[in-house]
């Protein structure tokens, strides 16, 4: 059974999903994933297989990166929170350029990771595929991301060109992945954005689902009518434009990714 998404058995997950955050008001990742299986056994075994074993990065990341829910910290420990349950138009939402001035760039949140010079590391991640690693000939790292074994379960490494540095796990940090992800894109050169049309004020992402979390909040947020729009409450993909998007946000997001974060520039 072929399904394309969003689809509506996609947004009655979703609305069940959230409802349950409303009435539990905090939750761990664990408890999300738990829960999402949970929901997804309700309907045919092909959303089952479509969603695979991890459905909660469909159903609850866009509500987390929109604004609908929000990191919370108890006991040390991360967890989630609801926030605003509908766009309205009245509605005092973040500013989005205040969200970008006040965001590292990659190298300064880079930095703050954990340094582990003393690892042997064997498998390098293949950014194609980036569930990937590869075993490693040589111990001349470049800038990339390794394992010491590879396994799902091990830990995730950053060779930044000069020290290793551990990874964050999902648990300890949700946005630890993307940022070592984009930061060795961006030290290949790679564009993290792939097009800007100036004319349209229009923005089109490599991989959407790599961004921090913040920046495609604030994303949303240049035009809020997009909030309203039941597509950017899937994973968006390349044909998905962030909107009403000026200049001076091109500039800021070269600050946070690199100069050359930006590919074709149509104005």
């Amino acid at each position: 059974m072929d399904i394309d998404f969003p689809d509506a058995t996609f947004f009655i997950l979703q609305e069940k999903l959230y409802k349950w955050i409303q009435i539990k008001q905090i939750v761990n990742w664990t408890q999300i994933h738990k829960v999402c299986l949970q929901l997804l056994s309700e309907f045919d075994n092909s959303y089952t297989e479509l969603y695979g074993n991890y459905p909660e990065y469909k159903i609850f990341m866009p509500l987390l990166r929109n604004g609908f829910c929000e990191v919370a910290m108890n006991n040390g420990k991360q967890h989630f929170v609801p926030l605003c349950r509908e766009y309205t138009e009245n509605e005092n939402y973040a500013d989005p350029y205040l969200l970008l001035n006040n965001f590292p760039t990659l190298y300064n949140l880079i930095s703050t990771f954990e340094k582990e010079d003393t690892l042997e590391l064997k498998y390098k991640c293949n950014l194609f595929d980036k569930y990937k690693f590869e075993p490693i000939e040589s111990f001349s790292y470049e800038t990339g991301i390794y394992k010491t074994h590879d396994e799902v379960y091990y830990s995730s490494y950053v060779f930044d060109g000069e020290d290793i540095r551990r990874i964050p796990s999902y648990s300890e940090n949700i946005d630890s992945i993307n940022i070592a992800r984009c930061f060795v894109r961006s030290q290949r050169n790679d564009f993290i954005f792939f097009l800007y049309d100036d004319k349209q004020k229009e923005l089109y992402c490599m991989n959407y689902s790599e961004l921090p979390i913040i920046v495609t909040r604030a994303l949303v947020f240049f035009a809020r009518s997009q909030l309203a729009d039941k597509i950017y409450k899937y994973p968006l993909d390349r044909n998905t434009p962030y909107k009403n998007i000026q200049s001076e946000v091109i500039k800021e997001l070269q600050r946070i990714f690199g100069r050359n974060a930006v590919g074709e520039y149509h104005g």
